[in-house]
């Protein structure tokens, strides 16, 4: 069975979330990234067709240009914006948590804010260029009700998970998943 390799690792999708405040760009490459990774940001193997995952997926494909909008005129409660693009290098393909990013040119660029584990020509904190078509996910944190939005990949790993682990997330970082 084939594998799809996503970097759910859930304390780098939620670093977007943690830096809500902050609004400057990604530390320059060759500078060490904003934390250290923990083994919370190791990818997660999800096998290819799993029902939850599609359907955040398709949640979250669904609603990506209602999201392109509100990041585009951000209220001042909209933190942190921040999109899941997907890589493919060879047989690899990997999911990535791009923050800041902004349209640059018919297409986008952003700071990669995870550590790859099977694709090779990217790093935590490299710049890249990517297309609408490469997003996969969305979140960001709103400030005003005190909640992680979006982030539905997320939500489907989490929802296999331990209990406390879930709790955690909706505690820490606001992330409320609906069923």
């Amino acid at each position: 069975m084939k594998k799809l390799v996503l970097v759910c690792g859930l304390a780098a999708m939620f670093a977007c979330a943690a830096a809500s405040a902050q609004k400057s760009p990604a530390p320059p490459k060759g500078q060490p990234p904003e934390k250290a990774p923990t083994a919370l940001d190791k990818a997660v193997q999800v096998p290819r067709g799993d029902p939850a995952m599609e359907s955040a997926l398709k949640r979250a494909h669904d609603s990506l240009d209602g999201f392109l909008e509100l990041a585009a005129a951000a209220p001042a409660h909209v933190k942190s914006a921040s999109v899941k693009v997907r890589v493919r290098e060879g047989k690899n393909v990997e999911d990535f948590w791009v923050t800041p990013f902004r349209p640059e040119g018919g297409a986008y660029g952003g700071f990669l804010r995870n550590q790859p584990a099977t694709i090779r020509k990217y790093k935590m904190g490299d710049p890249m260029r990517f297309t609408k078509g490469d997003i996969v996910d969305w979140m960001y944190m709103d400030d005003k009700r005190k909640r992680l939005v979006g982030n539905y990949t997320g939500c489907a790993v989490l929802a296999k998970r331990p209990v406390a682990e879930r709790e955690n997330a909706r505690v820490q970082f606001g992330l409320e998943c609906e069923g």
